[in-house]
């Protein structure tokens, strides 16, 4: 679905420190026409515009889905998702 809305997506972070490094931890889902997938990302804040998040679950034809999603956020404020399946 190159460059149009695929679905919608729901995340939440939470940010503290450990010592003077800034953690976060974040968990979300996304739904999709054909079901819902389960993400989670945690560890040290960077300035990358790119960040990794494992497939924890899903449903539909998601449901034994593993694997890795990838967001980049882009400049013009667009968020670019790729799914990598197992």
């Amino acid at each position: 679905m190159r460059g149009r809305r695929a679905g919608v997506l729901i995340q939440s972070c939470e940010a503290f420190f450990l010592g003077k490094t800034q953690v976060s931890s974040c968990t979300g889902a996304m739904s999709l026409p054909r079901g819902q997938l389960t993400f989670a990302e945690g560890g040290p804040e960077t300035d990358s515009t790119t960040s990794v998040y494992a497939i924890t679950g899903g449903t539909g034809a998601y449901q034994t889905a593993r694997g890795t999603i990838t967001f980049v956020f882009q400049k013009s404020g667009q968020l670019t998702v790729r799914i990598a399946r197992r």
